[in-house]
């Protein structure tokens, strides 16, 4: 064989060889090991992978990874959720809620804070949910109260289980009804979405409800013949369901009995407040090194673990911003003339025990033009 003929096949072979090398690295960066296609993201260098990308400033860094691979990016071979600012409480829908108790303190009206709260952190939820400021028409507070007052009512078949396909209360149909409405509620709201009709140009971002959409129906595991995609249509509506029924009541509840709270003692009361024949003096936690996110079972206001729950940071986020703005720009007293301790602090049964009545104070503007 003549040297130059094995000369030209060592060089094919060494061509194909770092070919097949390259294809496979590149393959490897930009799929898992399922095979499954990841999204896009900087390419990584050997051993640091992509560590030099986050800088100095890292929340710079995935602010710019943002803008320029969209939402979901990849950090080595890790699928991240790159923060946005729709995702935090917008702070126009503070300033809206600002000028309007304004406008009552100017005219010398009374402010019904559960009320202008409520449809606050109803018009938040929507625009991280829906992409929209407002529910879009889909009218879901009112099943959501609904479905919360069901839930509530006293239902003998939930201790007398024999009764049940009775149901003789008829709470059994309501709730039944209810989650009827929804679904059909949801339905339309994932149609739209995918078929990008009606709410295209009105929001300008991508949602939560656009992210699910995006691993609708993605396959899992091919071999699993229960779970053969990552989310299915089902799964999407139920996550829906516990999205708004969960995010739409209970952070309005928790700033309504914080407001309570500061009518009824509207200065320092060094008199020890007693709750079940021992002294409550929740200031104990000041100062301390206490951590409210389930790392510490002395306070687990979120739960815990796998169960904790998973809006707790936009939780704490929003509950303190809307009380910091409130208390920043208002004094507030009791209507009428009440006094702090005639304030009704009467609640009602249920899974987040809002005020048997809405909360009614008297705003003064107190910040210079």
């Amino acid at each position: 064989m003549p040297p130059t003929f094995v000369s030209v096949l060592i060089l094919i072979g060494t061509l194909c060889t770092f070919f097949y090398i390259f294809r496979t690295t590149v393959f490897r960066q930009n799929h898992d090991k399922n095979g499954r296609k990841l999204p896009p993201g900087p390419c990584a260098l050997p051993i640091i992978r992509n560590i030099h990308v986050l800088e100095k400033l890292p929340h710079q860094s995935l602010h710019h990874l943002a803008k320029r691979y969209g939402l979901k990016c990849k950090l080595q071979n890790t699928c991240l959720m790159v923060p946005r600012a729709w995702l935090l409480p917008s702070t126009a829908h503070l300033r809206s809620l600002v000028e309007s108790v304004k406008k009552s303190a100017v005219a010398g009206e009374v402010v019904d804070l559960s009320g202008r709260v409520g449809e606050l952190i109803g018009d938040i939820m929507s625009q991280i949910i829906f992409g929209l400021a407002k529910d879009h028409g889909f009218n879901l507070k009112p099943l959501i109260d609904q479905t919360i007052h069901l839930h509530r009512l006293f239902n003998i078949s939930d201790f007398i289980p024999y009764l049940a396909p009775l149901d003789i209360q008829g709470i059994g149909r309501r709730l039944k009804r209810t989650s009827k409405l929804f679904d059909i509620v949801f339905e339309k709201i994932i149609d739209e979405h995918l078929h990008g009709t009606d709410l295209e140009g009105l929001k300008p971002h991508k949602d939560f409800v656009d992210m699910m959409i995006s691993m609708l129906n993605q396959p899992m595991n091919p071999h699993d013949e229960e779970q053969p995609y990552i989310i299915e249509r089902n799964n999407v509506k139920a996550i829906l369901l516990d999205m708004t029924a969960a995010s739409f009541d209970i952070s309005a509840v928790v700033i309504v009995w914080a407001f309570s709270e500061i009518l009824r003692h509207p200065s320092d009361d060094s008199s020890p407040t007693r709750v079940g024949g021992r002294e409550f003096l929740p200031e104990r936690f000041i100062g301390s090194n206490i951590d409210p996110r389930g790392h510490d079972f002395e306070l687990t206001p979120f739960g815990s673990g796998r169960r904790g729950c998973p809006g707790m940071q936009l939780a704490l986020i929003t509950v303190r911003l809307v009380l910091a703005q409130l208390i920043h720009c208002f004094d507030w007293e009791s209507p009428d003339g009440m006094q702090p301790n005639e304030l009704d602090m009467s609640e009602i049964f249920g899974l987040s025990l809002p005020r048997a009545n809405h909360l009614l104070a008297k705003p003064t503007y107190r910040l210079l033009e």
